[in-house]
């Protein structure tokens, strides 16, 4: 059972399926971490979590999206049943952003980086068009955290595991035309390796419908495969370094 470290089981993708798709996917992964995106769906990401043996939430509000902070730093003061293990998703997305959204959306990266250190939790990062901002803040406040959906380069890679990041891939890692990817797959230490579904987005390679746990053996194999490792060797390190980085 690989641990699946970036997941939205709250999404619409799942209605009427939701219960047997998280039963089944929690039956393949073990660990799943449930993650917001603004103030509602983090409390749904914590609801769903509070259900399930092996189920956490990240709460946080997506670049993309507009919310009130305090909310989420309330869920983080609360931290039920310790059940929020992380703040995110946050971070920096650039596509179609003017300068006043760019604005925006630092503040409310920094503001959400801030919760995570009051409470000693990690970070959750989507970051699109937005590097030079991106390594900039991580470079001021040095959060400990993830980036996740990571199809960038592998000298990107390197430089966010200087800053102190984890790296984790998802099934996009899966198809023949990601070369780059790959490259930044091999240059990521055993130690600060994760996999995700970002379920229901990006299925792996020769799967149809929405992403979910039982299709993440096919991306732990083919990580396996790249990386020259057996893939229970592999799903080890995984487990493990999932565990330490949200304090499971």
């Amino acid at each position: 059972m690989t641990a699946d470290s970036h997941a939205h089981y709250t999404d619409s993708a799942f209605d009427g399926i939701r219960d047997t798709v998280v039963s089944e996917s929690l039956a393949a992964c073990g660990i799943i971490v449930g993650s917001g995106y603004d103030t509602d769906s983090s409390f749904a990401a914590l609801a769903l979590a509070d259900r399930y043996d092996g189920m956490y939430a990240s709460v946080g509000i997506h670049p993309q999206y507009d919310g009130d902070v305090s909310v989420i730093e309330h869920l983080c003061a609360t931290r039920t049943a310790a059940k929020i293990v992380a703040v995110g998703e946050i971070g920096l997305d650039y596509r179609n952003a003017d300068d006043a959204e760019r604005s925006r959306q630092r503040d409310m990266f920094v503001s959400q980086i801030e919760i995570a250190e009051e409470y000693d939790l990690p970070i959750v990062i989507h970051c699109v068009k937005a590097w030079g901002d991106m390594t900039e803040i991580l470079r001021r406040y040095r959060p400990k955290g993830i980036m996740h959906g990571f199809t960038g380069s592998a000298e990107t890679a390197e430089e966010l595991l200087r800053l102190g990041m984890y790296i984790s891939f998802g099934g996009r890692l899966t198809y023949p035309d990601a070369r780059k990817a790959h490259r930044a797959l091999c240059a990521v230490p055993d130690d600060r390796l994760l996999l995700e579904t970002d379920a229901p987005y990006g299925a792996p390679a020769g799967h149809e419908g929405p992403s979910c746990g039982t299709m993440l053996y096919d991306t732990t194999a083919f990580a396996a495969m790249l990386r020259g490792t057996r893939t229970e060797d592999l799903t080890a390190r995984i487990n493990e370094n999932t565990a330490r980085i949200y304090g499971i």
